[in-house]
């Protein structure tokens, strides 16, 4: 139990610092005639998969999939913010630490929901686009506001660079 619950509250940890899943979502991101500029309809769909995609991973328990639509920064952020757990349980990358992680943790919540393959889905979120030359950065919240998660673009694709937990 008490294993468990320091599963759990690493979990959260690592989601608010940057739950992995670096290689995500975008493909819909198309840029125009100029080829300066992301399309804005594909790019805020994109930014949104990006976190399905990631929190669908956390299901699944696949730390390389999730940490796949991280950063490399951030995967690197995650390590070392729960670097206690890490050494504990000999992770040496961003994936074998949150599969290690979500092989612990009783399930995955969203704004205190727990969370199935099927309601990853009908999660109602908020998609806020910034434009910056070629590349995007955008946040994806709950309805709630409680989880935030960050994201920027790289050759037209999305990646998390930061997790937080508890509000904007």
């Amino acid at each position: 139990m008490r294993r468990t619950r320091l599963a759990f509250c690493l979990l959260i940890a690592a989601a608010a610092v940057a739950l992995p899943l670096t290689g995500c979502g975008g493909d819909d991101a198309k840029k125009t005639e100029q080829g300066t500029q992301l399309n804005q309809g594909g790019d805020r769909k994109g930014a949104e998969n990006t976190v399905r995609d990631y929190l669908r991973a956390l299901i699944a328990k696949d730390g390389a999939a999730a940490c796949s639509k991280f950063t490399p920064e951030y995967q690197r952020a995650v390590l070392e913010k729960n670097e206690a757990f890490a050494r504990k349980e000999n992770a040496k990358t961003c994936a074998d630490l949150i599969t290690r992680i979500t092989r612990v943790s009783r399930s995955v919540t969203f704004e205190g929901q727990p969370l199935n393959a099927r309601t990853v889905d009908r999660l109602k979120l908020i998609v806020t686009l910034r434009q910056g030359g070629e590349e995007q950065n955008a946040t994806v919240t709950g309805q709630q506001g409680l989880q935030r998660y960050e994201l920027v673009t790289n050759d037209g694709k999305w990646f998390i660079t930061e997790v937080v937990q508890g509000g904007r």
